[in-house]
């Protein structure tokens, strides 16, 4: 019994190489845990198929059990699935048959006593290293092929030496079994070292893959984090030309007090040009007046000219000092991703709408923000998250999560749901002001 659960844990090893293979270029269509449930009982199966010591059975269930698991568990069509399946064969096959001209024992995949076993697993060890590093390589060079944009990193050397220098521990492991006659303590210190040296190299890996796209999303981050400060510029542009607006009414009076004096100059040439300096001033841009935020209504008019063009019809309801306690980035980063994702929804509708309000509920400070969107489907999943029709799923909800952020600053909630009837998606949000 303990023989067959060592064996089993021999095929686990070789599920998690392709899980982690999966992993690197392909998107989940489930949790992490369903996966790892999925490989455990997959590979458990194709441990029984082995119990025959055929190797064409072996070979066949080994490309089988691969497709089943890429095709229903990750975001791939079936003829990628049928590839990667067949790639991961072929690699496990060749590991095999390096073994078979390098070791001096018949690789083989039944034991009959722990003898057996010890003869056995040196060899096996060596042969998922090879799998493993081959595997590894693949990877790396279809991300490669995947993102060209991708930028040389010099630590993906480093990481690429582990498995090469693991190789020429296990074959130095190989020769020492060959060339002297160990010891059963030392011989157990040397596979145990073998299997550390598979962990380590899987560790690795792992470790490497987790920092690449933590690194990938601070850079998506930083982006956004420069987008939201260039849009916070635009607006506090539009805000200065506003007030440049106002102090041209203001100092209309003395505009026509000046023209009168040309004209009573009889300085014809000099009052044309001093009217189109005027006309052409940028301080008589058209300025809509949606909310008494200032900064709020430059962003407001901004989406106002959006819709219109996109012709979706946006209306919005905001209340007198309503939310003048949020801080202007703030405001630029709540109501820039709430609209970007309503603008976006409504843009699939033929008649699209959008409503946004905001009001202080009665004899409270919370402050109230609602905004209603035409939705063509329910864009919610059965965890209550949103889905994503992004193509790369890692630049997917950074917009939600700066939502939920500045919600949480303002100790505040948010809610959605979706009216299937009217196809409106609506968001709810309360936000606390800050205590002085």
């Amino acid at each position: 019994m303990a023989i067959r659960v060592c064996f089993y844990m021999i095929y686990l090893i070789e599920g998690f190489i392709f899980f982690q293979y999966c992993s690197t270029l392909f998107v989940s269509q489930y949790a992490n845990w369903i996966n790892v449930l999925s490989l455990l009982i997959l590979y458990a199966v194709l441990a029984f198929f082995s119990v025959f010591s055929q190797p064409v059975i072996n070979i066949v269930s080994f490309f089988c059990i691969n497709f089943i698991y890429l095709r229903f568990l990750y975001q791939v069509k079936w003829h990628e699935a049928l590839f990667h399946s067949a790639l991961s064969t072929a690699t496990m096959f060749l590991g095999e048959i390096i073994i078979i001209y390098i070791s001096p024992y018949e690789l083989s995949y039944s034991f009959s006593s722990w003898a057996s076993f010890r003869i056995w697993i040196i060899p096996c060890i060596f042969e998922k290293i090879i799998y493993f590093t081959l595997m590894m390589i693949f990877a790396h060079f279809s991300v490669k092929l995947k993102n060209k944009e991708t930028i040389f990193n010099r630590s993906s050397l480093y990481i690429a030496a582990t498995p090469v220098i693991s190789i020429y521990i296990m074959y130095t492991f190989l020769t020492l079994r060959k060339e002297c006659d160990l010891s059963p303590v030392l011989y157990s210190l040397i596979a145990g070292s073998a299997i550390l040296l598979l962990v380590l190299n899987i560790l690795t890996w792992e470790i490497y893959n987790y920092n690449t796209r933590r690194n990938a999303e601070f850079m998506e981050l930083q982006l956004l984090h420069q987008k939201e400060s260039d849009t916070l510029d635009y607006y506090k542009m539009l805000i200065q030309q506003n007030e440049n607006q106002n102090q041209l009414i203001h100092d209309t009076k003395k505009h026509l007090q000046s023209i009168a004096i040309l004209n009573h100059k009889g300085e014809q040439e000099k009052i044309t040009a001093y009217v189109d300096s005027i006309l052409n001033s940028s301080a008589l841009k058209v300025s809509a007046r949606i909310c008494s935020n200032e900064f709020l209504n430059a962003v407001l008019c901004r989406y106002v000219g959006t819709c219109q063009q996109m012709g979706i019809d946006f209306r919005a309801d905001i209340r007198n000092k309503s939310i003048d306690f949020l801080k202007e980035d703030d405001i630029t980063s709540l109501f820039c991703n709430l609209l970007d994702n309503a603008v976006e929804a409504a843009s699939y509708m033929q008649d699209g709408i959008i409503e946004l309000s905001s009001y202080r509920q009665e004899s409270t400070s919370f402050a109230v923000v609602t905004l209603a969107n035409s939705c063509r489907k329910n864009p919610l999943k059965e965890n209550d998250q949103l889905a994503s029709k992004k193509p790369n799923k890692l630049k997917h909800g950074y917009g939600l999560k700066i939502i939920r952020r500045i919600v949480n600053d303002y100790e505040g909630e948010i809610q959605h749901y979706y009216s299937d009837e009217e196809h409106f998606f609506h968001t709810i949000i309360i936000l606390k002001p800050h205590s002085s």
